[in-house]
């Protein structure tokens, strides 16, 4: 997995496991987000975030932006739907998803 710097109240580090911890929000795999903290991440932020929760599991990038942004070599999905993803990382895209919707990202 490549990590790509963005800054997102904070990055600070992967775990064993190869989740991601931001400061504010906490681990993707391990916590829920909480709706107040992501509602302070701008639209890139919350794309970020989100999208890291699916490098993390395997998903295959098909647009510029996404392979631009994290490395396909790993990965073994084409379909979101189709990535295992635990109850917390399933809460957090979830959550991530209406903070997106109520910015109008």
């Amino acid at each position: 997995m490549r990590i790509v710097m963005v800054l997102i109240s904070g990055f600070l580090f992967t775990t064993a496991a190869g989740a991601a911890c931001f400061e504010d929000i906490g681990c993707t795999d391990s916590q829920k987000f909480k709706d107040k903290a992501l509602a302070r991440l701008n639209c890139e932020n919350l794309w970020f975030t989100r999208n890291t929760i699916y490098d993390e599991n395997g998903y295959c990038f098909n647009t510029d932006r996404g392979a631009a942004s994290f490395d396909n070599s790993d990965c073994q999905y084409s379909n979101q739907n189709s990535v295992p993803l635990n109850s917390y990382e399933r809460y957090n895209v979830k959550a991530v998803k209406r903070a997106e919707k109520k910015k109008h990202c």
